[in-house]
């Protein structure tokens, strides 16, 4: 208890942050303790919080922050977008349990679609609110950010890892995730100096985070040292089937593979690397973090791949604490997307305590050492914090983790 009191310290330099350590710190001792009771009662159920929020115009406390939150609730990256909605719905609870909301949130569901997406840049407009946080695609994130362009409405990223964004759109954007260079460097390094430096390089053509995931593993190669064997794109399932068999004819000339595959098909892209008698280890980015990689024909051994955060066995207390009230709350263990939807929601509550009334992009924008389930988020170097990569490692269908590090190499195009 007394390391996670010492954390607890460094998390309260805010109101909101205080809040929030307050409730973690308790949690973590009433989970520590096994006594079921504190805990109900720490976590008071959601609905009775989104009576606070959505009733705190009638209370006598300082007027809430109207935000937009975002996430692909359905459709094809539901694997990815209903955990971080989960994370944020625990936020929101947190951050109305003492009766004194900071954020009354509309919440949208993005149907994995940018049309969807773009809507909610849209209804911003319309709606004035003082901020946008959610989103665990590049492609939704892009889409809303747009749409959004102009305004002045400050974005934060929950996982929409391209680090090209901040530059491309004109309204101010917040990474709570890293970012695709951070992580392609994290996987090379790491498949380097666990299995050597001869890699085959697959990769979806057809999206901007598989192409983006691809290029800066390339660039992390080059810049180490390394053996790019053979690099082997796709666009559909024939495409892929003639890419595994390439991948089975350089196999013996190769230490490992690194995949670049979306959520929803990540799983069975690596069955079938292994029905064609592929053995070699198969590393993957945050994509392979969703049930999908778990789910597929049979259970899945030697793959490794790039988490935003870890909840098992050696986590932080912090994360620990997150991590009981996840599974109390919705009967299953988060992902790093869960505690991400929870990390971009408690920025915007911290930003909002910190502004004061006034500009919450300038709160952001001064953000340093907040200390979120998912790692340190600072922005005094800019939008894009330097986070810790974990590596999560899955044999026979369950995961453990392999190492965490902040890479040495991350370029940025």
């Amino acid at each position: 208890m007394a390391q996670f009191s010492m954390e607890a310290k460094l998390f309260q330099n805010t109101a909101a942050n205080s809040k929030i350590a307050r409730w973690l710190d308790f949690h973590y001792a009433s989970h520590v303790m096994s006594s079921a009771p504190t805990l109900s009662y720490v976590l008071r159920p959601l609905a009775i919080a989104y009576l606070a929020i959505f009733t705190a115009g009638c209370a006598s406390h300082s007027p809430v922050t109207p935000i937009a939150l975002a996430f692909d609730r359905t459709g094809s990256f539901a694997g990815i977008g209903a955990p971080g909605w989960n994370g944020a719905q625990l936020a929101l609870a947190q951050d109305a349990s003492d009766g004194s909301p900071t954020i009354a949130a509309t919440v949208h569901d993005t149907k994995s679609s940018p049309a969807a997406a773009r809507e909610v840049g849209n209804s911003a407009r319309r709606d004035r609110v003082q901020a946008i946080a959610g989103f665990a695609d590049n492609d939704q994130f892009l889409a809303m950010a747009k749409a959004a362009a102009g305004t002045g409405i400050p974005l934060v990223s929950a996982g929409a890892t391209d680090p090209r964004i901040p530059e491309t759109i004109n309204t101010p954007i917040y990474m709570a995730c890293f970012t695709d260079n951070v992580q392609a460097a994290a996987m090379i390094q790491f498949g380097m100096q666990k299995f050597g430096p001869r890699c085959i390089l697959i990769f979806d053509a057809e999206t901007d985070y598989t192409l983006g995931l691809a290029t800066y593993a390339q660039d992390s190669i080059v810049a180490r040292g390394g053996q790019l064997v053979t690099q082997l794109a796709f666009s559909d399932s024939v495409g892929y089937t003639t890419a595994v068999r390439a991948a089975a004819n350089s196999a013996a000339n190769a230490d490992y593979i690194l995949l670049a595959a979306l959520p929803d098909r990540a799983g069975w892209r690596v069955r079938a690397l292994r029905d064609a008698g592929i053995a070699l280890p198969v590393l993957g980015g945050d994509s392979f973090d969703s049930p999908e990689i778990l789910s597929a024909d049979a259970p899945i051994s030697n793959v490794y791949y790039a988490a935003h955060a870890w909840f098992g066995r050696g986590c932080t207390p912090r994360a620990e604490a997150f991590a009981a009230a996840y599974q109390k709350e919705f009967g299953v263990a988060p992902t790093g997307f869960a505690g991400l939807g929870y990390d971009a929601t408690n920025l915007l509550i911290d930003a909002t305590s910190r502004a004061n009334g006034g500009s919450l992009a300038r709160a952001l924008a001064e953000t340093t050492h907040f200390e979120g389930v998912t790692g340190v988020i600072s922005y005094a170097n800019g939008p894009l914090p330097l986070k810790e990569v974990w590596i999560v490692q899955v044999q026979n269908g369950h995961t453990s983790l392999a190492d965490s590090f902040t890479p040495t190499v991350a370029r940025k195009r």
